[in-house]
């Protein structure tokens, strides 16, 4: 899934094993204008 295509409306789960990535992509998200 891109990440434009991820609703700013609806609650996004970040789940995964550790140092996958989760941090950045929950960054990443807040940062969207």
């Amino acid at each position: 899934m891109k990440i434009d295509a991820i609703s700013r409306e609806a609650p996004v789960l970040v789940a995964g094993p550790t140092a996958s990535g989760k941090s950045a992509l929950a960054m990443e998200l807040a940062a969207r204008d």
